[in-house]
């Protein structure tokens, strides 16, 4: 009736939206869960300041919930990431502890990024956990009391529902939309449905989409096993951050798994909050990894596209956004200037041309598992957008 989730929050210098997240994930109503913090090599006391909290010495102050004392002191099990796989001798009993009381933390020595942190943790949870979900969920967003059970309710009830999206909501802006679900694009890339629309309940209906934000999804530990990439590898761990997502997604759609949009599933979000002063590096990485998706898992046609039409095309709304002072590409940051952005592109087109052959080679490995022919896909593609795009 209640299968296990396991929840994955990446933290990375900023445990002030990782204790607010974790504040209000304690107070859902499902209540078969267990929580995974990954720190990601944080140098700003994070690791010391989750702990505070999980002590009861730093109570959490936020619009969306009451700060809840009563199942403090959370007890913390810790993992080095050369651990992990070693299931400790305390385990059994800290199993027993109920969901709002307990949190493991995982701490890596490096920044791994958005993919392979997610993986580390995954990689935990099935060595170590009987979670029947996994449910990654960025560190900057408030839950909803409901809104896990939302998610497991839809995804119980559907046998070939490999992920669910969240209705994601900013956090400052709570009637402005920031994701329900991802739409792809012909070119490789993709954008969040519905993102900077007014929530006039326009999406307010159970419905299948492309796939999921990893902000707030839920994914079947049964699908993320069937696309596994390598050993423990889910997300791409080239991709380090932006557009794993959709390589996901893609790579579920051609195994013959679905997603499903949960409107009553919501979440607030920071948008962006850790990678506001990142706007380079954000460029940078969906450039790069938009380019591997194209070729990773599109109809040839779409690659052989990509130099001639995709890729000049791209160019020329980020040259003619950056012109504008409005920057193609970046979501709620600011420009970084013409030159700035343009050369910054052509280094991401460079340098996704030096691992063509490795993604060739995973290419050669989607293409020879999966079970749904690629041009069947194709409905989903939508053109170019009129705004920025992942």
């Amino acid at each position: 009736m209640n299968p296990k989730v396991s929840i994955i929050i990446l933290n990375w210098n900023r445990w002030e939206n990782t204790i607010e997240c974790l504040e209000a994930l304690y107070q859902t109503t499902y209540l078969n869960y267990d929580v995974i913090v990954v720190d990601n090599g944080s140098d700003d006391r994070s690791i010391e300041n989750i702990r505070k909290y999980a002590e009861g010495k730093i109570k959490v102050k936020s619009k969306f919930f009451e700060y809840n004392s009563s199942n403090k002191p959370i007890q913390i099990l810790e993992y080095a990431r050369n651990e992990i796989g070693n299931k400790s001798a305390s385990h059994k009993k800290f199993d027993d502890l109920p969901s709002n009381k307990k949190l493991t933390l995982i701490k890596n020595e490096k920044n791994y990024g958005f993919a392979e942190g997610n993986n580390i943790a995954i990689h935990y949870v099935f060595g170590n956990l009987e979670a029947k979900y996994i449910a990654p969920l960025n560190n900057d967003i408030v839950v909803d009391k409901s809104w896990l059970q939302k998610l497991v309710e839809v995804a119980e009830n559907n046998a070939k529902l490999g992920s669910c999206a969240s209705k994601m909501l900013l956090y400052d802006k709570p009637n402005i939309i920031n994701a329900v679900g991802d739409v792809i694009l012909k070119d490789g890339s993709g954008i969040n449905r519905g993102r900077g629309e007014k929530d006039i309940y326009q999406y307010n209906k159970l419905e299948e989409v492309f796939g999921a934000c990893a902000g707030a999804a839920l994914y079947k530990k049964e699908m993320l096993e069937d696309i596994e990439l390598g050993p423990f590898e889910y997300f791409d761990n080239d991709y380090f951050a932006y557009n794993e997502d959709l390589d996901l997604a893609y790579r579920a759609r051609l195994a013959g798994w679905c997603c499903l949009y949960v409107p009553s599933a919501i979440v607030y979000h920071h948008h962006s909050a850790t990678a506001k002063k990142y706007s380079e590096f954000k460029v940078y990485q969906g450039e790069r990894n938009r380019i591997w998706t194209l070729i990773k898992n599109y109809p040839l046609k779409y690659i052989i596209l990509g130099p001639i039409y995709f890729t000049p095309m791209k160019f020329f709304l980020h040259s003619i956004a950056a012109l504008r002072k409005k920057g193609h590409g970046i979501h709620y940051v600011e420009s970084i200037g013409t030159s700035k952005l343009i050369s910054t592109i052509i280094k991401a087109w460079l340098d996704s041309m030096k691992k063509w052959p490795k993604m060739m080679e995973k290419r050669k490995f989607i293409q020879k598992s999966k079970k749904i022919d690629n041009t069947k896909i194709e409905i989903w593609f939508n053109n170019f957008p009129t705004d920025d795009s992942h």
